[in-house]
């Protein structure tokens, strides 16, 4: 493993003193993987790389028991990494995934991982070991441009998303089989989040540029649809939605739209408010992300914190979260990462 040299800490906010914690965020840098130290005020600080040779690791995900990470490998590869008491990563396995896995998840219990392979329009749902590698995968046709996978809180259903094809399915993980699908409409899915318990999904439509919500009863129920752009504000030849998040509170939802037209200037978070009864959402804001293409971000479990990739020109950037209103202040400088940044992790080590 080719570690990086220590520097000293990106100040991103105010520094707090540490709380016997150690908080990781783990980071794609083009064929390779990036982790930084994160202080509980959002200052980053750089401990270490791992390259992964001709694989891009655009998608990560780490195990339940905070000992394994996942990362969707293009072209054809599933890679499992080590993690180390200290966060550090070391390679432990692979698996084939063929066509393209563009997405991960884990089972809330440990005991599977799934991808998302975009060219075949396949879901691939792996059983995992007890040392957290991975068997022969069982597949599922889910549909063309199949670019997310994730399973409920629960553990009982896997989500599939069909850009393409424009629809949402249900798989069950015990004994397999699609148990339910929704149309979506002219609505192209790509990824979606739960609320907390897992009533409901938000689902970003990759175009048009517009965020659902999905009733998770015996059937799938549209609940509505909202823009992610400020009323006024077209839409326009070369956008398209990317990644959505849910804050741990439940209160607010976050997406993120990349702008690829010559005159840009829509590359950022679209902000909601939540109701958690109906499951309807409220237009909060649009806050640029500081760069183009912000795919990948998460938000830290204190829900406090955002950190996005920006994939062009490979940076990352901090939002704190205001706990009253959902609305996103930057905090300090872009952070580059040294490569086209997508996948995106947090890890919190007692």
């Amino acid at each position: 493993m080719m570690m990086m040299r220590l520097l000293g800490p990106v100040m991103l906010g105010l520094l707090s003193a540490q709380d016997g914690e150690s908080r990781i965020l783990y980071v794609q840098s083009g064929q390779g993987l990036k982790w930084f130290s994160v202080s509980p005020a959002g200052a980053v600080t750089p401990k270490g790389s791992l390259a992964t040779s001709k694989i891009s690791p655009c998608y990560l995900r780490v195990s339940p028991d905070r000992k394994v990470l996942y990362a969707a490998g293009v072209p054809d590869r599933l890679l499992v990494l080590s993690i180390g008491s200290d966060g550090s990563l070391t390679p432990s396995g692979e698996a084939p995934s063929p066509g393209g896995p563009c997405y991960v998840d884990v089972h809330p219990s440990g005991r599977w991982v799934a991808t998302a392979n975009y060219g075949p329009g396949k879901t691939l749902l792996y059983p995992v070991g007890a040392d957290g590698t991975v068997g022969e995968a069982v597949t599922h046709s889910t549909g063309a441009q199949t670019h997310s996978v994730r399973f409920d809180p629960a553990g009982k259903f896997l989500y599939s998303l069909s850009v393409g094809d424009r629809k949402i399915t249900r798989i069950a993980v015990e004994g397999g089989g699609a148990t339910s699908t929704l149309s979506m409409g002219d609505l192209g899915p790509r990824h979606l989040a739960f609320s907390p318990g897992g009533k409901f999904a938000y689902v970003v439509n990759e175009r048009p540029i517009k965020v659902s919500s999905v009733r998770l009863a015996e059937t799938l129920e549209l609940v509505g649809t909202w823009p992610a752009l400020e009323a006024g504000v077209a839409e326009k030849q070369g956008l398209a939605a990317a990644e959505i998040a849910v804050t741990p509170s439940g209160k607010f939802v976050v997406a993120s739209v990349r702008d690829f037209s010559k005159e840009g200037g829509l590359n950022g978070l679209a902000v909601y408010s939540a109701d958690p009864e109906t499951g309807a959402l409220r237009w909060v804001e649009f806050v640029p992300s500081g760069g183009v293409s912000p795919r990948g971000f998460v938000i830290d479990p204190s829900g406090t914190l955002l950190f996005v990739l920006n994939e062009i020109p490979g940076t990352l950037r901090t939002f704190r979260i205001d706990s009253e209103s959902g609305r996103l202040t930057s905090l300090g400088e872009a952070v580059p990462v040294g490569g086209p940044a997508i996948g995106i992790a947090w890890l919190r080590l007692p």
